[in-house]
């Protein structure tokens, strides 16, 4: 098995959290996505994705929480915007 970080991906544990953030960047942002997107998918999934811009991403999180009734309070659907669009577009 390969070593994530070997991938280009990071894995690490929050100090004071037993959360493990498998498959994405750290940076701020990094808690919300992993708490409500990994409700329904792996966070390994959102480095799979195409790089999309903040705008893109912030349609895609609407999206999961007015069409599928993902359960993301509307601060941390824009912090989990940001962040994603900060590590996951174009420019990212």
């Amino acid at each position: 098995m390969r070593d994530l970080d070997s991938l280009g991906q990071t894995s690490l544990i929050r100090p004071g959290s037993n959360s493990l953030l498998l498959g994405i960047t750290a940076g701020p942002g990094d808690a919300p996505t992993a708490k409500y997107c990994s409700i329904c998918h792996p966070t390994g999934y959102i480095p799979m994705q195409p790089r999309f811009p903040e705008a893109k991403w912030a349609a895609i999180v609407e999206k999961m929480r007015k069409v599928f009734g993902a359960p993301v309070p509307e601060k941390a659907a824009k912090e989990i915007s940001r962040y994603l669009g900060s590590h996951y577009s174009p420019r990212g």
